[in-house]
């Protein structure tokens, strides 16, 4: 029998070569191809349908059909055989392919991840290459112990001074001076309604005013922090490395600084350029952290890996 292209797949006679490789789906003397796999074998010399100009006009009534297929040719070239489920393709791991033209939104990819054990997302871009990242929900906790005691401060505009520079050198709260501490907004409300930070130039009530004027999205940004904070672990600004917390487990001595393990996104409800989300993660591992993003209550780890 020749090929024979139906409205969702192709039928070809089975042969035993394409069967070992995994492609398509044998049915008695019949293999039904997906219009990737169809695509992929012809453009391979492996297997001749119709003319290609036919054969990807009647392909690309699947939806995403090329960022699916060049995640397809990549992986079978690198000798897996994969096959296409739906909106993934399955080799052991899950893959999703995404276009680099497309943004997305990571509490979507976050939702999509929860059910499989083994989640990648591909990335296709202009040239048609992929980029691969494993997408893990994962559950930071840190080690830092604090034991605090009262001291005063005083809100300078965008930050409080305090003089107390314990609290920098013992738990790295802040920013040293000369003489002085500087707390960040966060930091300080933080402290403030632990009841450690006495302010002496204003109330809580008007140092939170103060943060709201000043931090973009600080109620968000705090319940963050607080969070962070309740895993036991010690929290800085990312501003140096674009994102919104750096994350150390610990801090045990100021003298002997440990590199920070995360690097903290506030995602939620956000969409992302897929180039913005790489950046972000050869950023956070060129420097030796990983890469979270945050959406709700959840932590979403983006890590770039290779095949």
């Amino acid at each position: 029998m020749k090929a024979e292209l139906r409205e969702n797949f192709a039928v070809i006679p089975s042969r035993i070569d394409l069967t070992n490789r995994g492609f398509g789906q044998k049915v008695g003397d019949k293999i039904l191809l997906h219009p990737v796999e169809a695509v992929y074998l012809q453009l391979n010399y492996l297997y001749h349908f119709v003319e290609t100009e036919e054969l990807l006009r009647w392909a690309k009534r699947v939806e995403n059909f090329e960022t699916m297929y060049f995640v397809y040719e990549d992986l079978r070239d690198r000798g897996i055989n994969v096959r296409v489920s739906g909106d993934y393709l399955i080799a052991g791991k899950v893959y999703y392919p995404i276009s680099e033209r497309k943004t997305i939104k990571i509490k979507d990819i976050a939702e999509k991840s929860k059910n499989f054990d083994k989640f990648t997302v591909a990335v296709v871009d202009e040239e048609s290459e992929v980029t691969y990242y494993r997408v893990t929900l994962i559950q930071p906790y840190g080690e830092q112990s604090e034991d605090l005691e009262s001291f005063e401060g005083y809100l300078m505009a965008d930050r409080v001074v305090v003089y107390n520079k314990e609290i920098f050198k013992r738990y790295f709260y802040g920013s040293e001076r000369k003489n002085f501490v500087t707390l960040s907004l966060i930091e300080s409300v933080y402290l403030a309604e632990l009841g450690y930070l006495k302010m002496r130039n204003a109330t809580l009530e008007e140092l939170i005013e103060a943060a709201k004027k000043h931090e973009k999205d600080f109620e968000r940004k705090l319940d963050v922090y607080k969070d962070l904070k309740r895993r036991g672990l010690v929290v800085k600004t990312g501003f140096k490395f674009g994102s919104d917390f750096r994350v150390y487990e610990k801090v045990a001595d100021i003298e002997d600084l440990p590199h920070s393990k995360y690097l903290v996104t506030i995602a939620d409800d956000e969409e992302f350029k897929p180039s913005e989300i790489a950046r972000a993660v050869r950023l956070a591992q060129s420097v030796a952290k990983k890469m979270l993003f945050v959406v709700g209550d959840e932590y979403v780890q983006f890590e770039r890996v290779k095949l």
